[in-house]
């Protein structure tokens, strides 16, 4: 990491104004200060494993990284998981019965840590399982339609002998 070539200060300048606001710009030579960097190389840990485990580290192709677009509920991500979590307790005790038996039978606790273009994050005894869309979200307006999906899936499994409770 390191300061932005000459020519390329401004257009950078501009692009954290974008994403910030143009007060970003103000402060930019005293106390805060444009840095670029070019990525080498970029690898997550696969789902909830690991991240010791080097056969859960995926590696990411360079070029695919460079296209990608945000996922499309990254800037209310933090919102809609308080949501569910402080407004939604019962639809929350619902998506639990989606869980495997051995994890929610193991805890009274489920809470919603990731929402994503692919589903909903729950953790539950320690453990992390995605309750996944039937298809991917393209923009946050589909968000309640499959969470309608995602609910109706639970309705449905509380209807089998293995989730049945009470």
């Amino acid at each position: 990491m390191h300061e932005p070539p000459a020519h390329l200060r401004r257009e950078l300048a501009l692009t954290a104004a974008d994403r910030e606001g143009a007060g970003a710009l103000l402060d930019i030579g005293s106390g805060r200060t444009v840095l670029y960097f070019q990525v080498a190389e970029v690898q997550y840990v696969d789902g909830g494993a690991d991240p010791d485990d080097v056969a859960a580290v995926v590696t990411v192709d360079r070029a695919e990284y460079a296209a990608a677009v945000p996922d499309p509920l990254a800037e209310v991500e933090a919102s809609l998981l308080r949501h569910l979590a402080l407004d939604h307790p019962g639809e929350l005790d619902r998506l639990a019965g989606l869980l495997p038996p051995a994890v929610w039978s193991a805890t009274d606790r489920v809470t919603p840590v990731r929402l994503d273009r692919h589903g909903l994050l729950l953790r539950a005894a320690g453990q992390d399982v995605r309750l996944a869309f039937a298809e991917p979200l393209t923009c946050p307006r589909q968000l309640p339609a499959r969470m309608r999906e995602l609910l109706a899936r639970a309705r449905a499994a509380a209807g089998t002998p293995a989730h049945r409770t009470g």
